[in-house]
């Protein structure tokens, strides 16, 4: 059985599947021609801060899971709500 938490990441990787698509989409003219390409390093940069913020979000979540299976009374709370 998959956790909330997978669940809400699963659904959430998606995006990254529509940054590859562009990537792929800018990139086909060339791809028969081997070396790196310049025109893309915005769209890598955003596809590795966006699967960054994913995993934060998935590992939050994953923790609040954890807390209301140890302690049915212990609410998981976003870190800025306690500021």
């Amino acid at each position: 059985m998959a956790s909330t938490a997978y669940t809400a990441l699963a659904d959430r990787l998606k995006d990254l599947d529509d940054l590859l698509g562009a990537h792929n989409a800018v990139t086909a003219a060339h791809a028969a021609t081997p070396g790196r390409r310049y025109n893309v390093m915005g769209l890598n940069r955003g596809a590795i801060l966006l699967l960054s913020a994913h995993l934060e979000g998935y590992v939050e979540d994953l923790m609040e899971e954890c807390l209301a299976r140890v302690h049915m009374s212990l609410k998981g709370r976003r870190f800025g709500a306690a500021l």
